[in-house]
């Protein structure tokens, strides 16, 4: 009982970890599933937006989920009204 109450008070501690503005490096791996290795290299070629404070690292949540949000995946709709608005301005020209 008490191995499940620890279990329960640990996902409640990472689940408020993420109402924070300024995630530290551990709290970005939970926040995006990234493993470490990928962060490290997505933040060494700045890939990535980050700060660094002396050696630590630190994210700007909303930053990250906009970077997060960047580039989503079309539906076949959206890529078709797109492609089709093209084609009309093409034929205008």
């Amino acid at each position: 009982m008490s191995e499940q109450i620890i279990k329960t008070l640990e996902r409640i501690e990472s689940l408020l970890s993420f109402n924070k503005q300024v995630l530290s490096f551990s709290d970005m791996i939970a926040f995006t599933g990234m493993s470490e290795s990928r962060l490290y290299k997505l933040t060494s070629s700045r890939k990535i937006p980050f700060s660094k404070v002396g050696r630590s690292l630190y994210f700007d949540r909303k930053q990250i989920e906009e970077w997060l949000l960047s580039n989503p995946n079309l539906t076949d709709d959206e890529i078709e009204k797109s492609f089709n608005k093209q084609l009309f301005l093409n034929k205008r020209r």
